[in-house]
């Protein structure tokens, strides 16, 4: 394990069941079973008696498995691309939604798609391809397992770094990035589409140079101020006098964080990662794939996170995993949509049990959603199976974030 996984996973503590009370006690005059539990996760995540939940991302992670591949290059044809093209363009309903709750950002991540040419333009790209055919062989290398949870671990501080007049101290001490630089804003709103658009004449933002893991160059219209450390995900900090600087505030600068995914075969290796973890193969999920994966899973029972990250994975699995440790450790809750951010956590949790406090269930879902989040103890907020898991699910809790806190702040 790394050192950046490594101190991340030790800055994570268990979630305040003291903050988790009173955030609920706040809320129990509105007589909504479904705000008190909402607030309860809220409050232990955020570690504060007062549940927050105006400033908040959707995180869309895109990864294909190569047990999913048809075997032929389909262009924009494909159906992870048509999907990513469709949240691009604003008429997914994942943005409907995300612009009903307070124009919500979208961030739409390409971690591992099959044809990454035809990814929309706004997509921040990590390069690192899709994962092998977890049913030959292990879907990814310990080391691209390490460097996804990395990049998710980077993705989270991003999101969550607040703007500062002074410098921050160097993230050096976790091998991610190696000088100040400067920060976005976070980035604006495309008010069509509901999806996060870099700003014109912004700086320091990177992406990964295809094939050269750990080398970043700056995306098209921004001008990189920064110098990362080689083989690690970069993060950039605000630099004392640049003109994005505002006055300090108090904790991250985002209350929660709602995740999906998308790619093709993520429901065999969800079968697959759950087995490996919980020890109990999946069934009833006619798929037979599916299910052979569960078995396959099962023999790797025991192992580490790391190591059945690795084995049954996919590039948003690791992505998504890291995204999660990393918010936890900065006591940001997630809310998870479908299997896949469902695998994502299982995987978090293997790595670092006490991430369960920090996580919310959107709804019960379907296939192997509802096993998983028996397994991480997890109810959901809509005893609803849906079954897209690409956010909109998750997206669907955001506006009870709104009432939560108007209600606990006395607004």
């Amino acid at each position: 394990m790394s050192q950046v996984l490594q101190h991340v996973i030790d800055a994570i503590g268990p979630a305040s069941e003291v903050n988790a009370e009173a955030a609920q006690n706040r809320v129990v005059a509105a007589g909504a079973t479904v705000l008190e539990r909402l607030a309860r996760a809220l409050g232990g995540a955020q570690h504060s008696p007062v549940p927050r939940g105006t400033r908040r991302r959707i995180v869309v992670a895109v990864g294909d498995h190569g047990c999913g591949d048809p075997g032929l290059a389909m262009g924009a044809d494909h159906p992870s691309v048509i999907a990513a093209r469709e949240i691009a363009a604003g008429s997914a309903a994942l943005c409907q939604i995300a612009r009903s709750a307070n124009h919500t950002p979208i961030v739409i991540v390409d971690a591992g798609a099959r044809e990454p040419g035809h990814m929309p333009d706004i997509a921040v790209s990590l390069g690192r391809g899709p994962s092998r055919d977890l049913m030959r062989e292990p879907a990814m290398t310990i080391v691209d397992a390490v460097l996804g949870l990395e990049a998710g671990i980077a993705l989270a501080i991003s999101l969550t770094e607040p703007l500062t007049a002074a410098p921050l101290p160097s993230f050096e001490d976790m091998a991610i990035g190696t000088e100040p630089g400067v920060t976005p804003e976070a980035t604006g709103l495309d008010e069509r589409a509901g999806v996060t658009q870099p700003m014109a004449g912004r700086a320091g933002v990177t992406q990964p140079i295809a094939g050269r893991a750990g080398v970043t160059q700056p995306i098209a219209g921004h001008a990189s101020v920064t110098q990362p450390r080689a083989g690690h995900a970069s993060v950039t900090q605000p630099t004392v006098g640049h003109p994005d600087a505002i006055e300090a505030a108090v904790g991250p600068a985002l209350d929660a964080i709602a995740l999906g995914a998308i790619g093709v075969g993520s429901e065999v290796a969800s079968a697959a990662l759950l087995a490996a973890i919980s020890g109990d193969v999946p069934g009833g999920l006619d798929d037979d794939l599916a299910e052979a994966a569960g078995v396959r899973g099962l023999e790797m029972r025991g192992a580490s996170g790391l190591e059945v990250l690795a084995t049954f994975g996919g590039a948003e699995t690791a992505v998504l995993a890291g995204l999660i440790l990393g918010a936890a450790s900065m006591n940001v809750p997630v809310i998870l949509d479908s299997y896949a951010t469902g695998a994502a956590a299982l995987v978090a949790a293997a790595m670092a049990p006490p991430v369960t406090g920090y996580l919310i269930a959107a709804h019960r879902g379907t296939f192997t959603h509802p096993a998983i989040l028996a397994y991480l103890g997890l109810q959901p907020i809509f005893e609803v199976g849906l079954g897209h898991g690409e956010g909109t699910g998750a997206a669907m809790v955001l506006p009870l974030l709104d009432q939560v806190a108007a209600i606990a702040s006395g607004r």
